[in-house]
C-alpha cells in the first residue's frame, strides 16, 4: 500500500510540475500573441492595404499612357515638326499626372480631406516613400523641359532622356504596389 501511495504521490507531483511548466510556457505565448496583434487594433485609423492599392494601381495605367505617348509622338527625337505640339501637350500633361500621383497618395493618408482612407499601414511606408520621391522627380523632369525652352535648346535631348527615365521609374514604383 505504501508503494501505491508513493506512486500516486509521485504522479500527482509530476503532473503538478508539468502543469506549472505548461502554464509558464503558455503565459509568454499568450502575451507575445497579444503584442503581435494587428496594428489596426492599436490604431483603428489605419487604412487597409487594399484601399491604398486601389489608389496607386490605377495611377500606373495613367503613367503608362504617358510613356506610350512619348514614344508615339517621338517626343525626345522630333523628326516631324507637326508632332512638336502634341509632344509639348504630352509633356505638360505628364507633369500634371505626376502632380496627381502625389496629390492622390498624400490625400489618401491625410485626415480631413475627402480622399482620406486612413493612416498608412506600416507595411507600405517604404513603397509610399519611394513612389512619392519618384513622382517628385518626374514632376521636376517634366517642368525642366519648359524651363529649358525645349525642344529648341541643345540640352533638350538629355532633358528628354531624364523625363523618360523619371516617368519609367514612377511607373515601376506604382506597379510595385501590386506586390502588397
Amino acid at each position: 500500500m505504501r508503494k501505491v501511495a508513493v506512486g500516486v504521490s509521485t504522479i500527482a507531483i509530476g503532473l503538478a510540475l508539468v502543469g506549472c511548466a505548461a502554464a509558464e510556457q503558455l503565459e509568454p505565448v499568450e502575451s507575445s500573441a497579444s503584442s503581435a496583434a494587428p496594428v489596426a487594433a492599436e490604431n483603428p485609423n489605419v487604412g487597409s492595404i487594399a484601399d491604398y492599392k486601389s489608389v496607386a494601381l490605377p495611377l500606373a495605367s495613367n503613367i503608362e499612357e504617358t510613356l506610350d505617348a512619348f514614344d508615339e509622338y517621338h517626343c525626345f527625337n522630333l523628326p516631324d515638326p507637326h508632332e512638336e505640339t502634341l509632344c509639348m501637350a504630352t509633356i505638360f500633361s505628364a507633369g500634371m499626372k505626376a502632380k496627381t500621383v502625389t496629390a492622390s497618395l498624400e490625400g489618401a493618408k491625410k485626415p480631413g480631406v475627402p480622399a482620406y482612407i486612413g493612416d498608412l499601414p506600416d507595411e507600405l511606408d517604404t513603397v509610399m516613400s519611394k513612389t512619392l520621391d519618384a513622382s517628385e522627380e518626374a514632376e521636376i523632369a517634366a517642368d525642366s523641359w519648359d524651363e529649358a525652352n525645349c525642344p529648341g535648346a541643345t540640352e533638350c535631348h538629355k532633358i528628354g532622356l531624364d523625363i523618360s527615365m523619371a516617368f519609367d521609374d514612377l511607373h515601376d514604383r506604382l506597379v510595385s504596389w501590386g506586390n502588397y
